[in-house]
């Protein structure tokens, strides 16, 4: 399901698209807000042709202008047949944040989240500063000026894996505790990290 975020200053509109020979159809929509409450927009006539653009507006709750709107779609004949599947987005409104793209001075907010863009940019823009990723078993890559990491997790039942081994790799704790390259990962993160490019631990981790 894609999400996007859209801030007070920006139009509240998003755009379809209907593909198909579908004349005198209507495009049925409707918006659901965290409330649970939901408003039935206007029918949209598609109209002769077989691709059909639009825009539609979903700020129909006045009084709860923000948060996270669910719009669903779907395609009818003037019978009431349904002719489409249900379509549907995630749109989250907020304020325009005042440090965006960067730390917020002094916010105590942290969250609990996956490691996607789509994630920590809504996060980053309610003021967030830091994460705890979620432990899900995997491995996620940072690139910074100096210095690139890996935090590798497993599950209590994954399968044998030996921490990688290259050169200028190293490998610690959770509490910077040094770990022998080549030895097994067990169940608890390591950090596998080289005074260079992120590339470099990509190569060993691929090998």
């Amino acid at each position: 399901m894609p999400a996007l975020v859209q801030f007070d200053d920006e139009l509240p509109l998003i755009r379809f698209c209907i593909s198909g020979n579908i004349p005198d159809a209507v495009l049925k929509v409707k918006v659901v807000n965290l409330y649970g409450e939901e408003k039935s927009l206007p029918n949209v006539a598609i109209g002769d042709g077989f691709i059909h653009y639009g825009m539609l507006r979903y700020n129909v709750f006045p009084d709860k202008p923000y948060g996270a709107f669910r719009i669903e779609a779907h395609v009818k004949k003037p019978n009431g047949e349904r002719i489409s599947p249900y379509y549907e987005i995630i749109v989250h409104r907020l304020h325009r944040p005042h440090y965006w793209m960067k730390d917020a001075p002094n916010s105590p907010f942290g969250i609990h989240t996956n490691s996607t863009v789509r994630h920590i940019m809504m996060a980053k823009a309610v003021g967030v500063n830091w994460t705890r990723l979620h432990d899900a078993g995997g491995t996620y890559l940072f690139d910074g000026k100096d210095r690139s990491v890996a935090v590798l997790s497993a599950k209590y039942n994954h399968a044998e894996f030996k921490i990688p081994q290259g050169d200028d790799i190293h490998a610690s704790d959770l509490f910077g505790n040094p770990i022998a390259l080549g030895t097994i990962l067990g169940d608890t993160i390591v950090y596998l990290w080289a005074n260079k490019g992120i590339e470099a631990i990509e190569s060993i981790l691929q090998n």
